[in-house]
C-alpha cells in the first residue's frame, strides 16, 4: 500500500497511475479467468491507495515531492524478506525464466509504450522506451497474491525469482532502449523542431 501510494502520487495522469497498481491488475487477471477466487475488498484495498496518492499528488505537487521517496525506502525492506525465504534451486530454475521474463518485458512494453508515446502524446517516443521495465516492486506481487488466494503459495519463491531477475533485467536493458530511441527520434526539443520544418516544407 505504501509503495503504491508514493508511486501514484508522483504520477499527474490517470493510465500511467493505474498501470503502477501491478497488484491490482495481477489480482483482476486470475479473478477475471476464473483462475482464483479473488475477494473484492481485496481489489479495492490493492487500487485505492493509487487512486488516493494520484488525487493528492495532483492536486498539491508539494505532497508528490515529498511521497516521492516511498518507494525506494520501502524496497529494500520488504525485498530482505522475501529473499530469506527463496531456495537456492529455485534461484538457479527460476532465473532463467526470469531473464526470458524481462526479455519479454523490454520487447512487448517498449513496442506498445513506445507506439503510445508517439501516436497518442505526439512525443519522441524515449518516455515510451523508459517506462518499459519490471518496477522493483513488483517482486513483491506474488507473495501478496498468495496471501490473497492460498492456492498460489506452492509458487511464491520461483515466481519471486523470476519476477527480481526481470528487474535486473529490464535495469539493464531499458536505459539501452531509451537511448536509442532518443537517438532515432531525437528528444523532445530536436522532434518539435523536425514537426515544425515538416510543416513548414
Amino acid at each position: 500500500m505504501p509503495v503504491a501510494f508514493s508511486f501514484s502520487a508522483i504520477t499527474p495522469r490517470l493510465i500511467p497511475a493505474i498501470f503502477h497498481a501491478k497488484i491490482f491488475l495481477t489480482m483482476l487477471a486470475f479473478g477475471l479467468s476464473g483462475m482464483a477466487n479473488i475477494p473484492f475488498i481485496s481489489l479495492v484495498a490493492a487500487i485505492l491507495p493509487v487512486f488516493v496518492g494520484m488525487i493528492l499528488g495532483n492536486i498539491d505537487r508539494d505532497i508528490a515531492e515529498f511521497l516521492k521517496p516511498g518507494g525506494a525506502i520501502l524496497i529494500p525492506f520488504f525485498a530482505f524478506s522475501l529473499g530469506s525465504g527463496i531456495s537456492v534451486a529455485n534461484l538457479v530454475s527460476g532465473g532463467v525464466r526470469g531473464i526470458a521474463l524481462g526479455l519479454f518485458c523490454v520487447v512487448w512494453s517498449g513496442f506498445v509504450c513506445i507506439l503510445a508515446d508517439k501516436f497518442i502524446n505526439k512525443r519522441p517516443g524515449y518516455a515510451g522506451a523508459a517506462i518499459a521495465t519490471a518496477a522493483g516492486n513488483c517482486v513483491a506481487t506474488p507473495k501478496i497474491i498468495a496471501e490473497v488466494s492460498p492456492i498460489f503459495a506452492p509458487y511464491v519463491e520461483s515466481a519471486t525469482v523470476q519476477c527480481a531477475a526481470a528487474v535486473v533485467v529490464t535495469v539493464i536493458l531499458v536505459p539501452i532502449l531509451t537511448a536509442t530511441v532518443a537517438k532515432i527520434w531525437g528528444n523532445n526539443e530536436e522532434f518539435e523542431k523536425r514537426k515544425v520544418a515538416s510543416k513548414a516544407s
